[in-house]
């Protein structure tokens, strides 16, 4: 990932200092100006959208996740971020989407994030997993605790 340049570098890192210490509307101020100088950003649009769902703006996020799609298209950031995203939006169809495209390009992520929210949006939208790839797939991804 390309670090954004000059003042704008130090407005990210100050935005992640102060989302660290717990000051989101702090940081999200710090993620604006920084997108002021480098508006094609993907991950101080993911930031700034990360900022805008823990302020309760989960419109303004999702706005920002798919902006990060333009340098992107299938980063896994944008699509880690915007899914949930989505789901506490209650959009279940848009949501299950982007989960089932996490899942099908980065089979190798942990399952938890994925597959913990995948199965509730596909049932909740008429499309219950199959319920035979399910133990196959936890299988795959932890034989020991089989």
């Amino acid at each position: 990932m390309v670090e954004p340049p000059g003042e704008s570098e130090a407005l990210s890192h100050s935005g992640n200092d102060a989302r660290n210490r717990g000051d989101v509307a702090i940081a999200a101020r710090h993620y604006e100006a920084a997108l002021e100088a480098t508006p094609d950003h993907g991950g101080l649009l993911n930031n700034l959208g990360l900022a805008y769902e823990k302020l309760g703006r989960l419109g303004h996020a999702e706005s920002l996740f798919r902006h990060a799609f333009t340098p992107a298209p299938d980063g896994i950031q944008p699509l880690a971020n915007l899914a949930p995203n989505l789901f506490q939006q209650h959009r279940h169809a848009d949501t299950a989407e982007f989960f089932d495209r996490l899942a099908s390009l980065y089979p190798h992520v942990p399952p938890a994030p994925i597959h913990g929210h995948r199965g509730p949006c596909l049932t909740l939208v008429a499309r219950p997993p199959d319920p035979e790839a399910s133990p196959a797939r936890a299988t795959e991804l932890a034989p020991s605790l089989t």
